[in-house]
């Protein structure tokens, strides 16, 4: 079974707004727009606006065309798209300010700025797709409110439990386009090597790592050496350990609903 561990951009959270650390499995990847300038540094002015009594909510991730910034745990619920639970949030910045407008502005998706959020939050969602084996597919209101498996967009959201009246990122988002970027990134990523090395503390004369744990026979074994990097090894080493016990964990979640979903 592969494994991917999800994306480590800078953390700059906390968010005010989260209720617990109770978010897996991952069920759904949920496409917002800040409602702010898409310019760089947008991310982390976004970030900081999370870490305030004022925001009333929160994202996991923001992006921007120069960086991706995370503001809120994936194991965590932040308040993004209700309801919240089993599901990340995905920021990106743009300036969206109504209907009219968006319509009026759609040429905006195709100028450089917007490009880069586009290309980068792409890869950002192929990458948490892989990490939690979630299928790079957009869902439908329909297929939302069924529990399916996917990516959507706040408005989806919206519409299929009616708990917020949001309707970003807009009917002038360019879902084939981002969408066609996501499995492009995917399919890159499976092709592509994926591996974290860590030194890890020297034993017997050897300095095993990440790498080494992973390669054990069994998903039992791997996750047994992994847990063992999070106590003794350097804070470096933790964190990365951590992450592939988290893609472990996710792709046995993954497998176990698949199986009842087909009456295995």
């Amino acid at each position: 079974m592969s494994v991917y561990p999800a994306p480590s951009p800078a953390y700059l959270g906390p968010a005010v707004h989260t209720s617990g650390e109770h978010n897996k499995p991952i069920h759904r990847i949920v496409v917002h727009c800040t409602v702010s300038p898409c310019v760089a540094g947008g991310a982390r002015a976004t970030a900081a606006y999370f870490r305030t009594e004022k925001a009333g909510g929160s994202a996991h991730y923001v992006v921007d065309p120069g960086e991706v910034v995370q503001a809120v745990y994936d194991s965590w619920i932040a308040w993004h798209a209700p309801p919240n639970p089993n599901s990340l949030g995905v920021e990106l910045c743009d300036d969206l300010k109504n209907p009219a407008w968006d319509k009026a502005n759609a040429h905006r998706w195709e100028d450089d700025d917007h490009s880069a959020t586009l290309r980068r939050g792409a890869r950002l969602v192929a990458e948490l797709c892989l990490a939690y084996g979630v299928p790079a597919v957009r869902l439908t209101t329909a297929d939302v409110k069924a529990g399916k498996r996917g990516i959507c967009g706040h408005v989806d959201v919206s519409r299929a439990f009616g708990e917020s009246s949001h309707w970003d990122p807009g009917a002038a988002f360019p879902w084939d386009r981002f969408m066609g970027l996501v499995q492009g990134e995917v399919k890159n990523l499976k092709g592509g090597s994926n591996h974290l090395t860590v030194p890890l503390p020297r034993r017997g004369g050897k300095t095993p790592n990440v790498t080494a744990a992973l390669s054990a026979t069994t998903d039992k074994a791997r996750r047994r050496a992994l847990v063992a990097v999070t106590r003794f090894g350097s804070a470096h080493a933790k964190l990365a350990a951590q992450r592939w016990i988290d893609a472990l964990d996710a792709a046995e979640a993954a497998e176990a609903e698949l199986a009842k979903s087909e009456g295995r």
